[in-house]
């Protein structure tokens, strides 16, 4: 059963319907202060970017979406935290599969999920138009009355049996294994023979994969070379005009300087200089720029040995 707005207190109805329709207002007033409860929430345009392109993934005017960005920019908590449980709201048929490098991660944004849906003021505004079941309520697989579900998998897992009508995948490759060819080749072999195949309606595709750029031969490299049909949203650390992509939805990178930084009330100037100066040329242009070179020496470059 729906829930009425006019059964909603007035401040809460204008709140619910606000949240309804806007993933960017949701995230910032439903899933933030559950997600973040000390932390006061400072907006900037990269969130409006990833909000609108999911809201355009939900409603089928792009199928497949590839997001390529750096790490601590929010991308977990709005895509695989918040997007679900705003879909919801809607859609609490609908079948999430998701998944990162590592089962504990991929449990992590499940569980957070759950806390957003059961959080009071979720429940004040959206309450009615689903129940979570108690029958099948554990971290790695919830499902509520309306059979939606979310279950989890990991690329250092086996194959699972199960599918979902969005596939997201966070982080296909740690950090750690940035230069593993053995790791990076795992996670394209995963991708191609699991996940790639999990979707519930083939003719029905929807899936989002985001992730830093780990090297040129990660799972975004594969994506764009193999595959068909991928929506690149791409937002450098620093905007660089040369990396600039305009999207279907005719979203573009809001800078105009050259090396403006992406949300400098998150990570200003000074410590960005720290980051880069830690993470070295190479993980710069690639974990942060989302344009990774290949990699080569330091004295002798690689190519130079016969």
């Amino acid at each position: 059963m729906t829930v009425e707005l006019a059964t909603i207190p007035s401040h809460l109805a204008v709140k619910a319907e606000r949240g309804r329709r806007s993933l960017r207002y949701f995230f910032e007033h439903y899933a933030w202060p559950v997600l973040q409860p000390a932390t006061p929430y400072r907006h900037n345009w990269h969130v409006d970017a990833i909000c609108e392109h999911l809201q355009a993934l939900k409603h089928a005017h792009i199928r497949k979406l590839l997001v390529n960005m750096p790490f601590r920019m929010l991308k977990s908590s709005i895509i695989s935290q918040a997007f679900q449980a705003w879909d919801w709201i809607e859609n609490p048929s609908r079948q999430y599969l998701t998944a990162s490098y590592a089962k504990d991660v991929a449990t992590r944004d499940a569980v957070d999920t759950r806390r957003i849906i059961e959080s009071p003021l979720y429940q004040a505004c959206y309450g009615d138009r689903y129940r979570m079941t108690t029958d099948q309520n554990v971290k790695t697989r919830y499902e509520n009355d309306k059979r939606g579900t979310r279950i989890i998998t990991s690329t250092d897992a086996a194959g699972t049996g199960f599918g979902g009508d969005i596939r997201i995948v966070d982080d296909p490759v740690s950090a750690k294994e940035a230069d593993s060819p053995l790791a990076l080749k795992a996670s394209i072999e995963w991708w191609k023979g699991t996940m790639a195949t999990r979707a519930n309606d083939p003719g029905d595709i929807r899936a989002v994969v985001v992730h830093q750029r780990m090297n040129t031969e990660d799972l975004t490299g594969y994506l764009l070379e193999a595959e068909k049909g991928w929506e690149h949203l791409v937002l450098p650390f620093r905007y660089d005009p040369a990396l600039v992509k305009t999207t279907s939805l005719g979203f573009v990178d809001p800078r105009s300087v050259e090396g403006e930084l992406i949300h400098p009330d998150r990570v200003p100037e000074a410590a960005a200089v720290d980051m880069e100066t830690t993470l070295g040329k190479y993980h710069t242009s690639a974990q942060l720029q989302q344009n990774p070179e290949p990699r080569g020496g330091i004295i002798f470059k690689r190519d130079d040995w016969k």
